[in-house]
């Protein structure tokens, strides 16, 4: 048995270890990660389940559980609907690698992870996720990106190793959420990372997300900043400011008039900060958000299908006539986290969706502790962000939200050995 404890405990490492060199780099590489992770997530989650030891299945832990179950349910439940269901089933293990994932961390890393072995996946995290942006940052001034090899998908913004800017904006947000976070607690953090690469890393993410000229994602991270330099005692009072500034932007969003935007330097429009915003984009938006309503009203259970809301879109608005007419033919995601989830899986979805994110940062709060001073920022961004993207069906968004979650259920610091396994 401890044999088979220590195979568990290196493959869960090496899972680890993949995810830190990779996420930035290259997706399909990244999925190296899920290969790894798989027998230890299994074997840890059985042993837990045969001993008795769900102690970690918190509520958000839950809420992620059921949100699995009911976006499988979509699928299952508009199977005739989808052209590719098997895909869309597939695409769900995102989330149960997630929840797999607590377990084969938490007994593999939990008073056992050493500070030399953390320190070596942290830099090879921040390298890689540097060289990532500069790549992606010559490929915007030069438009050849080195490291893939070939030209840029978006000549006008950087997108890093991704192929969509969009995608690449998000993580770049999210990452620059941990590392500022970070940062304003250098005294703490130094003993677990080079202070030098970890401001060189965080000077060129930030580059890369003002470059990418993600609206959302750049929202999202000034969203987070209260979060991070804020003292913790006034966190629920600026908790209660973002949720009134969010409530600002709604409004601002249903009557399709201003929203701070930053546009490419190499766009022939001319684009500036408190811009209005083009009919194209505030009118298929304001659509879209109409075409959610009727999806939940004619599906409330189980929506139109996870993932198939972008299939489903163009169908509801000729139906209801909604937005332009000329742009009623054009489909797309919901560009917004939780539109996808509330017309693509129904509300019940919806509810476990919401309470994932609240029972997430709750637990975060709790802590208090160092990682979770870290990572409160880092849920504020995705759910900024969210507001704007549906980064819920990216699946580069998908292995750093997981792997970060899971990590946060352990308990920190690491152990004073200089091998883990």
């Amino acid at each position: 048995m401890k044999s088979i404890n220590q195979v568990m405990e290196k493959l869960s490492l090496a899972s680890l270890v993949a995810l830190a060199l990779f996420l930035f780099c290259s997706f399909s590489l990244s999925a190296s990660h899920h290969i790894l992770l798989a027998l230890p997530g299994v074997y840890f989650f059985y042993r837990a389940v045969a001993e008795k030891k769900l102690k970690r299945f918190d509520r958000s832990s839950k809420c992620l559980l059921v949100l699995t179950v009911l976006l499988a349910g979509s699928i299952l439940a508009n199977w005739n609907e989808i052209a590719r269901p098997w895909h869309f089933l597939f695409k769900i293990k995102y989330f149960v690698f997630g929840f797999l994932a607590i377990y084969a961390y938490q007994s593999s890393f939990e008073k056992k992870l050493s500070v030399k072995n953390l320190r070596f996946i942290i830099h090879l995290f921040l390298f890689s996720a540097a060289i990532a942006s500069i790549s992606g940052l010559i490929g915007y001034a030069t438009g050849f990106n080195p490291l893939r090899m070939q030209t840029t998908t978006h000549a006008s913004r950087a997108s890093g190793m991704y192929g969509m800017t969009i995608t690449y904006s998000f993580a770049a947000a999210l990452l620059s959420a941990i590392l500022m976070s970070a940062l304003f607690r250098y005294k703490k953090v130094k003993k677990y990372c080079s202070i030098n690469l970890l401001v060189f890393t965080l000077g060129i993410t930030l580059l890369g997300l003002f470059f990418s000229f993600g609206r959302g994602a750049i929202f999202g991270l000034l969203l987070a900043l209260p979060f991070i330099f804020v003292p913790k005692k006034l966190k629920l009072l600026v908790l209660c400011t973002v949720l009134l500034i969010l409530s600002a932007f709604g409004y601002i969003y249903l009557n399709r008039i201003k929203a701070f935007g930053l546009g490419s330097f190499r766009d022939t429009k001319k684009v500036t900060l408190g811009r209005t915003v083009g009919k194209q984009s505030g009118a298929v938006r304001y659509a879209h958000l109409l075409a959610t309503y009727y999806m939940v009203k004619e599906h409330p259970f189980f929506g139109v299908g996870f993932r198939n809301y972008e299939s489903r879109i163009v169908p509801y608005k000729q139906k209801y006539k909604l937005g332009d007419p000329k742009w009623r033919a054009w489909k797309g995601h919901a560009h917004n986290n939780f539109l996808e989830v509330l017309g693509g899986a129904g509300l019940f979805a919806f509810i476990a969706f919401v309470g994932f994110h609240v029972f997430w940062l709750m637990d975060l709060y709790r802590r208090n502790d160092l990682f979770g001073d870290i990572l409160i920022p880092f849920v504020i961004v995705y759910i900024g962000a969210g507001m704007f993207q549906s980064a819920i069906i990216d699946g580069e968004t998908q292995f750093f939200l997981m792997a970060v979650f899971a990590l946060s259920k352990l308990q920190w610091p690491p152990a004073n050995k200089k091998n883990i396994v």
